[in-house]
């Protein structure tokens, strides 16, 4: 039997090699060109009469450090949503412990809120 044979295959052309880039010719962006005007020129700008002076009496900034009463009242808002989750899971007396601590450190608002669970929790 005669055998068949393809011809061979021809590697690929060589693709051609980019052309480099080079810097547009200054005639072509617009050299000799005017520059645009300002609106306002810089000189017309008046910084001797702006008022830089700070006054610490009339600054409106509150202190951004926290107080420690802040963190008492989140701590015995984060113990009266675990209470609650203490409640809901059964656990009667966590949530009695939990709320009698919210009791000596919430406030007002919270501490009346512990006292109506824990009236609930009887």
């Amino acid at each position: 039997m005669p055998t068949i044979t393809s011809p061979a295959a021809k590697p690929p052309a060589p693709k051609p090699a980019p052309k480099p880039v080079t810097e547009p010719a200054l005639a072509a962006v617009g050299a000799g060109a005017p520059a645009p005007q300002l609106a306002r020129p810089a000189a017309a700008i008046e910084l001797d009469k702006l008022d830089l002076a700070f006054d610490p009496q009339r600054s409106t900034f509150e202190d951004p450090t926290p107080s420690v009463l802040d963190g008492q009242w989140h701590d015995a808002a984060t113990k009266l949503d675990l209470a609650k989750a203490y409640q809901e899971m059964g656990d009667v007396e966590g949530a009695r412990e939990i709320l009698q601590e919210v009791l000596h450190e919430g406030d007002d608002q919270q501490k009346s809120e512990a006292q109506t669970l824990l009236s609930k929790l009887a």
